[in-house]
């Protein structure tokens, strides 16, 4: 499955900018297509299309693919960064997520957990400031 990567909206460059070693487009591999689309919506806002595999995050353009196979032991780990750590666990779980690692300190204002996401492509979750339960 294909799909239009977005940049012939009149509003898709206008979105974000374009920088020299930015990521600005990512394939999620996936083999349901809607509920892939309903975990990222869901878990991170991202701006899903119902009618084709597009997405848009913050200064990034994709697509769900059901042509690759997802990655949950190796290759890229994509961090995305979340408001409230407790909110985005919380949020991976109730939308058919894992939590494969529970979230920890790194160093003293960052916060990391380990996830995989309905397909079982494995990502990371950041974000700073104190941390409670």
């Amino acid at each position: 499955m294909s799909a239009s990567d977005g940049s012939d909206r009149p509003d898709a460059q206008a979105e974000f900018q374009l920088t020299a070693g930015a990521v600005v487009y990512l394939q999620v591999p996936t083999s349901d297509v809607r509920a892939s689309a309903r975990f990222y919506r869901a878990v991170f806002g991202w701006h899903t299309e119902d009618d084709e595999p597009a997405f848009t995050a913050a200064g990034l353009l994709g697509q769900f693919v059901v042509d690759r196979a997802p990655a949950p032991h190796a290759g890229l780990l994509v961090w995305i960064y979340v408001d409230s750590m407790p909110d985005a666990v919380k949020a991976v779980r109730a939308h058919g997520g894992e939590v494969t690692e529970e979230p920890y300190p790194d160093g003293p204002v960052r916060w990391l957990a380990e996830a995989r996401d309905p397909a079982g492509n494995a990502l990371g979750l950041v974000t700073r400031g104190p941390f409670s339960n």
